[in-house]
């Protein structure tokens, strides 16, 4: 697709164990590298997640805030949403028809 802006980032709400990997994602060296591998690969980072990151809890209000529960989560810019995996077609529908 062009022009459309993806915002990832690791989750630290849908459990224990996902707020651990998030924060060892964070806290890693290169968090981008980092969230790919693990993305990816399943590759969590071996870090102790005892880092100071702000963006962790900033992420789990912004999900609250937006009423996020799982993931995938797509927002448009008009504020209607898709919760769950979508086809490519119909994200592209979806972005055509908002004004």
């Amino acid at each position: 697709m062009d022009d459309v802006t993806i915002h990832i980032f690791p989750v630290a709400f849908l459990g224990p164990e996902s707020e651990k990997q998030a924060k060892a994602v964070m806290c890693a060296k290169n968090p981008a590298d980092a969230w790919f591998e693990t993305l990816l690969e399943g590759k969590v980072p071996k870090n102790n997640g005892e880092c100071k990151d702000e963006y962790i809890e900033e992420n789990v209000e912004l999900a609250r805030k937006l009423n996020v529960r799982g993931t995938p989560a797509i927002i448009f810019a008009d504020g209607s949403r898709i919760g769950g995996f979508a086809p490519m077609e119909v994200i592209e529908e979806r972005l055509k028809n908002i004004k």
